[in-house]
């Protein structure tokens, strides 16, 4: 019954401050808390933090380090579809620091999906994104910004179980040309069972996404043919979580995926393929 995010600062004597309170989001009992997300910006020594909330909202507000405090207090959102999905992100581009934020506006059917930007002082006016995905509102987004780029990833999974996937480029979404409906049937619209990671080596993807018992993934390259046709993995079981994690100084990837038996399996993208021989998959999550 809380509707007031909570925060501690940290310094580098691995001191933690006291329990401080951020700006309210609503009222308590109706606006309490479900997701948070909160990004550090290395250009303007800010921490940008969305939080969506019972009331369906999403909120956004900005945390001045020089001044120690919460500000900017934006409700971008009044109308998700749920709030047991998370269908908001935040990512800092790389090189402007600019903060991208994307999320829905409509717990209805349609087309589009809302963003705005933040560029350390103020907002940008609300910017649309025709999506084409008219089954269902967007349950989930996902952002992964690219190093020593603007170039951001966006992933919005929708309620009618639609993956699709867009690139920013600093300025746009590179729409129509390299946005792609990656599944209109990935199983469950209620985990998100996607992620894409950037190769940081040679600027490529690699995105994972659940198709029924198995692990589909498809690399993405910002010159054509940008997608690759779609390849799996068979589990025996529905995807239900999946995490990358790219290596810092070459192409490989690691993937970490969860499924709907409590099996965990890892497995190594190599820049090419995912390799062969995997650790034996742990069954007892």
């Amino acid at each position: 019954n809380i509707a007031i995010p909570r925060f501690r600062a940290w310094n580098q004597s691995n001191n933690f401050t006291v329990e401080q309170n951020a700006q309210s989001l609503g009222v308590d009992g109706t606006d309490d808390i479900t997701w948070v997300v909160t990004k550090g910006n290395h250009e303007y020594d800010q921490i940008i933090m969305g939080a969506e909330d019972k009331g369906n909202d999403v909120n956004i507000q900005i945390y001045n380090a020089s001044a120690a405090q919460w500000g900017n207090l934006l409700e971008v959102s009044t109308d998700v579809l749920n709030s047991n999905s998370r269908a908001f992100d935040i990512a800092v581009e790389d090189l402007s620091g600019d903060a991208l934020i994307v999320y829905e506006n409509n717990s209805l059917a349609d087309t589009v999906v809302s963003y705005r930007i933040w560029n350390g002082t103020r907002y940008s006016s609300l910017g649309t994104l025709v999506t084409g995905l008219s089954s269902g509102a967007i349950r989930w987004a996902s952002l992964t910004p690219r190093k020593g780029s603007d170039d951001i990833m966006l992933l919005i999974h929708d309620n009618a179980g639609d993956l699709h996937a867009f690139p920013w480029n600093g300025t746009a979404f590179d729409t129509p040309s390299k946005n792609i409906t990656l599944s209109t049937a990935t199983g469950s619209n209620l985990v998100p069972h996607f992620a894409f990671a950037w190769e940081e080596a040679s600027g490529q993807g690699l995105v994972v996404y659940a198709g029924g018992t198995n692990l589909n993934y498809r690399t993405y390259s910002p010159t054509p043919p940008y997608w690759s046709v779609e390849a799996t993995i068979a589990l025996g079981n529905a995807l239900t979580a999946t995490s990358l994690c790219s290596d810092p100084s070459s192409d490989y990837i690691g993937i970490i995926v969860q499924d709907g038996g409590n099996d965990v399996n890892a497995r190594m993208w190599d820049g090419t393929q995912i390799l062969a021989s995997p650790p034996t998959e742990d069954i007892d999550t």
